[in-house]
């Protein structure tokens, strides 16, 4: 019987830097987290109390059924991962949360690694998925004893990053941005420094070795002799693609490529946060504003197209482009 671990999460905007800390974190042998994002984790956790009795096969089949619709799933076939729902039900040495997952992580684990690193009694798993940075109070009670690690970028970086890769119109970017970080940080401070930590990605660019210890001191692993060089190219459509360190140069770049009222308008909607978290400001006397509902819903209809035409190239066909983004 293996003992069901509580994960870490590393939550933060789109293009905040995830998947380079994920990859840092990754380049220790104590700790293994999926190049697949679990979405499918919090979907779960929203609907915990529609399953039911776990250790019942019908409630745990329902539950198997979500999550194999999901689109790790699908990622992980494509990368030869199969996981049967059956499988999973006789691997979980228990039937609460934790245990659940601990054990659908397991069994992707031996297929991912094909058995190479550690024994899973020693690793300690995690998973990246930015979107869980609106989850944390629900992901806290889902695992209650789950850590959650909080990367943060500068909004203007993060703006144009998002705007290069996928197309996203930066004003909406910035908006997510001022009302997200500042309520994951008091989510956050809830759990209290046991559970939540935060780290700049400014910082970790600057120096990877501090950082990266406080963050092995937090989930409680041995630091790697070497720091500062990932487990795998983390970054796609980013500055840093294809590379397998970190790139100290790859921050501020909204000073030379913003253009000035691009810069006025998102710190006028994301100024005060900035200030929260040291960064910062050439407007600081600008008056504070947000974007209105129907520019919004118009920024997220437009970045939509933006963002299928970008799935469309990677699945190859508009049709399994649209499945994917409407799978959890």
């Amino acid at each position: 019987m293996q003992w069901a671990k509580p994960p870490f999460f590393v939550v933060g905007m789109p293009r905040s830097g995830t998947s380079m800390l994920r990859e840092l974190l990754n380049y220790s042998p104590d700790i293994w987290i999926s190049s697949v994002e679990g979405h499918f984790i919090a979907y779960c956790a929203r609907r915990i109390d529609c399953y039911g009795d776990l250790t019942d096969w019908r409630n745990f089949k329902r539950l198997a059924a979500t999550v194999q619709r999901s689109r790790a799933l699908a990622a992980w076939a494509e990368r030869g991962v199969k996981i049967e729902s059956r499988e999973w039900y006789e691997a979980c040495d228990g039937y609460e949360w934790t245990a659940i997952f601990d054990a659908l992580y397991r069994l992707v684990h031996q297929q991912e690694l094909h058995g190479e690193g550690h024994a899973w009694a020693d690793i300690l798993w995690g998973d990246k998925t930015p979107v869980n940075l609106t989850m944390i109070p629900e992901l806290a009670t889902t695992f209650p004893e789950a850590r959650f690690i909080h990367i943060v970028r500068d909004v203007r970086d993060c703006c144009l990053s998002a705007q290069r890769a996928w197309g996203r119109h930066p004003l909406r970017t910035a908006q997510q941005w001022a009302e997200r970080v500042p309520a994951a940080r008091k989510a956050g401070e809830m759990l209290g420094p046991e559970r939540y930590c935060e780290v700049r990605y400014e910082d970790v660019l600057r120096d990877p070795r501090r950082e990266l210890e406080r963050l092995f001191g937090f989930l409680g692993v041995a630091t790697p002799s070497k720091t500062g060089e990932l487990f795998r190219s983390a970054a796609s459509g980013g500055g840093a693609s294809g590379q397998r360190h970190v790139v100290a140069e790859n921050s501020h770049k909204w000073k030379t490529t913003m253009s000035p009222g691009l810069r006025r308008s998102v710190e006028s909607i994301a100024g005060g946060a900035l200030s929260q978290w040291g960064y910062e400001r050439m407007h600081p006397d600008v008056v504070p504003t947000r974007v209105t509902w129907p520019k919004i819903a118009f920024y997220r209809l437009r970045d939509f197209g933006y963002w299928w035409w970008y799935v469309r190239n990677r699945k190859g066909g508009w049709f399994r482009a649209l499945r994917f983004l409407l799978a959890h």
